[in-house]
């Protein structure tokens, strides 16, 4: 189990029942979707304004997002001394000083990073499908009524990849990453600068306060120099981005497609 990342809501059941089972997971992460449904439940129970929940609820998430193990332990510090300080929020920080301070690295990005794992809401999604649509959203006991449902759940999702695969039917998400994908390839080498060959670069966005530093992330490991479910260009997990204006978090593939059309561009010249 030493490459099996365990993604779960809160509860310790699942956790506990996998380690049982498959043994311990080299990564145990929370799903962020729980732990933001969490955060507003308790935050709309705690004294105070609609600003001041607000103002509490974005710098949780402000949190959450720090790429950096030091700043994050930082901030934390100061956002836990504040609430402590404030009558109105004592509650809710004793609540997430026992929660969720006391142990960052399940939902924080700075300790999740190279994982690729942000939330398991396809699986809940899967889940909902068989339980209310191919189980009449009733509790099933009966082994063979469930392996049934199994079946039938299979073979819908057999025959939706058919029609995906064979008439071209594109989700959202995967438009999105194409899109991306052929903004990188198109960058211009101008907006590339190479600060360590083939290991470091900077690239600016299309906006003047848009910067994004890429590295080749070597210490992430892969079977394969391809992606085929992302890049047919690019092993995107190869390489890290930090992003210095938070205002764009999903391009990664257009970045480093960038860097890497530069760089070929190099070599050829």
């Amino acid at each position: 189990m030493c490459d099996v990342v365990l993604m779960t809501d809160d509860a310790e059941v699942h956790s506990n029942a996998w380690t049982i089972v498959r043994g311990e997971p080299a990564h145990r992460l929370l799903c962020t979707w729980h732990v933001d449904r969490a955060w507003r439940k308790n935050i709309s129970e705690m004294k105070g304004d609609a600003l001041m929940k607000a103002t509490v609820y974005k710098t949780l998430l402000a949190l959450m997002y720090i790429a950096d193990k030091e700043i994050f332990q930082q901030k934390l510090t100061e956002f836990l001394d504040n609430a402590e300080e404030d009558d109105k929020m004592q509650k809710f920080a004793a609540y997430f000083s026992k929660e969720y301070a006391c142990r960052p690295h399940l939902w924080t990005l700075c300790h999740c990073l190279g994982l690729h794992v942000h939330h398991n809401m396809h699986l809940v999604a899967l889940h909902h499908i068989l339980k209310h649509v191919h189980m009449g959203g009733r509790n099933v006991k009966r082994m063979d009524r469930c392996i049934h449902a199994l079946l039938r759940l299979m073979r819908s999702k057999m025959d939706d990849r058919l029609l995906k695969v064979n008439m071209g039917k594109w989700t959202r998400h995967l438009l999105g990453i194409r899109s991306r994908h052929k903004k990188g390839v198109s960058c211009a080498s101008g907006l590339v600068t190479v600060v360590q060959t083939d290991m470091q670069y900077a690239v600016r966005g299309t906006k003047p306060t848009d910067l994004y530093l890429v590295e080749n992330n070597e210490s992430v490991p892969h079977s394969t120099q391809l992606c085929p479910l992302r890049c047919y260009n690019t092993a995107l997990e190869c390489f890290n981005v930090t992003h210095f204006c938070q205002s764009e978090r999903k391009m990664n593939c257009t970045v480093i497609n960038g860097c890497n059309a530069s760089s070929e561009k190099n070599y050829t010249d």
